[in-house]
């Protein structure tokens, strides 16, 4: 990865002490930087979809978390991609997390799931063939029998929600524990 950064001589930050890549993936602190041990800011496009090639060519074979609120490059790659806004101090509040859309409009920086790109762009890193990941689609016991409502509590490693049991009748309320695999990898690679 390395000889890709400077390669493109790429924008990017990474965790200053091990300690902190456990506390990004436990998902104390925001929930959205799960898995973030790296984190690329590209100038343009161009650069962006290249980058992101070279990251995915250079880490093929490698696990990690999945990132919650981000788009997976391709299917069984551990780089992920988001359209977001750059938080800046010294501009005002009322700018932070800010976007400005295709007709000069501005609009809020949703860091949610289905939001990694904005639905006024197009996405530069779609492509017609299969090896796209696919978006999430709700199937197997929770998207069918379970009915998500609330989420009580969310880390890296999974999340506790409340849901409605459809699967008995009458239907019930349920507690739901979710656990992720790799979702508080340490430095070493310990799940």
């Amino acid at each position: 990865m390395r000889k890709v950064l400077i390669a493109h001589n790429a924008l990017f930050k990474v965790p200053a002490r091990l300690e902190f890549l456990a506390t990004i993936n436990s998902g104390i602190g925001q929930f959205s930087q799960i898995g973030k041990f790296l984190t690329v800011y590209p100038r343009s496009t161009t650069e962006a979809v290249a980058l992101a090639r070279a990251l995915h060519t250079a880490t093929r074979g490698l696990r990690g978390p999945e990132i919650p609120f981000d788009a997976r490059y391709r299917r069984n790659s551990v780089v992920y991609y988001r359209y977001g806004a750059f938080r800046n101090s010294k501009k005002s509040a009322r700018l932070a997390g800010e976007l400005i859309d295709d007709k000069g409009r501005r609009c809020q920086d949703r860091r949610a799931a289905g939001y990694a790109v904005p639905r006024w762009l197009v996405d530069p890193f779609q492509r017609a063939d299969a090896t796209r990941a696919k978006p999430f689609s709700s199937r197997g016991l929770i998207g069918t029998d379970y009915l998500v409502f609330r989420a009580i509590v969310q880390r890296g490693k999974g999340g506790v929600y409340e849901a409605v049991d459809l699967s008995v009748s009458p239907a019930r309320l349920v507690i739901i524990k979710e656990g992720r695999r790799e979702g508080e990898t340490a430095w070493d690679g310990r799940d």
